[in-house]
């Protein structure tokens, strides 16, 4: 059988309130079997939006949820996913014509898989997409806006957040910065006031970092310089990089450097992430079975290294 590599990203799940257990199973277990059709679990992305959310097909089972995530095209020069499809409890990716799966029509947008858990989700999500549509449609189908999903950062990362000295966004996310010269006493704190209206707006779909003095953290230049404050509890770090990775789509536009200037690191480094190998069927599908079982291994390997 033919093999397809599968890039496997971990999310931590976590709610808005610290102390309140997370019970995103339980609460999307019952929505999902509340569900009529498919149709019930159809969520345009905007109103003038031409693309869609919907999840197309999930496998409850103990503790845990597997799910099929589509986003499909929806405009007028689009013939739309077959209407007996759509009124079914559930459907699969293979029962899409293969000029559907082939973009030959534009339906499918993209598709990918998620593995829900108590605290983590695990998928094949591709990239460059983050992970905040799916968190907007996961807190949606089960009508609720308490759902944080993050970046799950490794265990055994190995820079620690005093001894980080800056963090350069290579993205675009910066542009526009005011100009001035080093030598005016106004000009660090234009720029730095600047950047941290930027920060504030780059991580405004990560609530946890409103928990965080943005001040005692940055003192900005060209780029993010970190001052010497010392937070290393692994919760700390959880927060802080996760907040930092969520809303970046490529991580590789990410560079930490340390206060010794001897380490750099990516910021695809920081996530907990892993590479499998999974079959492939007809029309290029992958082998469901095998790609839950790899996301329970790897769900297994994070367990021993975190305790979320």
């Amino acid at each position: 059988m033919t093999q397809k590599d599968v890039f496997l990203r971990a999310f931590k799940i976590s709610t808005a309130n610290p102390g309140k257990n997370v019970d995103l199973v339980s609460r999307l277990a019952q929505a999902l079997n509340n569900s009529n059709s498919a149709n019930d679990r159809r969520l345009s992305l905007n109103t003038n939006s031409e693309k869609e959310d919907l999840l197309s097909s999930f496998k409850i089972e103990k503790q845990k949820i597997y799910c099929t995530m589509i986003r499909a095209n929806i405009g007028n020069e689009v013939r739309p996913i077959a209407e007996d499809l759509l009124k079914q409890k559930t459907f699969q990716l293979s029962q899409l014509s293969k000029n559907e799966l082939d973009g030959t029509q534009s339906i499918l947008d993209f598709s990918y898989y998620l593995a829900i858990y108590d605290n983590l989700l695990i998928t094949n999500l591709p990239r460059p997409h983050t992970i905040s549509s799916t968190q907007t449609y996961l807190n949606w189908f089960v009508s609720s806006s308490e759902y944080e999903i993050s970046p799950l950062v490794k265990k055994d990362i190995s820079v620690q957040l005093s001894n980080i000295d800056s963090i350069v966004f290579k993205d675009s996310y910066f542009h526009g910065l005011p100009e001035g010269k080093d030598t005016e006493p106004s000009s660090e704190t234009v720029q730095k006031s600047f950047l941290i209206s930027q920060l504030e707006k780059l991580f405004v779909d990560a609530s946890s970092f409103e928990e965080i003095d943005v001040n005692q953290l940055v003192s900005a230049k060209l780029v993010l310089q970190f001052k010497k404050k010392k937070i290393e509890e692994s919760s700390d770090r959880q927060r802080v990089y996760g907040a930092m990775l969520k809303p970046i789509a490529d991580l590789e536009n990410i560079t930490v450097r340390t206060r010794d200037k001897k380490r750099i690191v990516k910021g695809s480094g920081l996530q907990a992430s892993t590479s499998v190998k999974i079959g492939v069927i007809e029309n290029g599908l992958l082998e469901e079975p095998s790609l839950y079982l790899a996301m329970d291994k790897f769900k297994a390997s994070l367990d021993k290294e975190n305790d979320y």
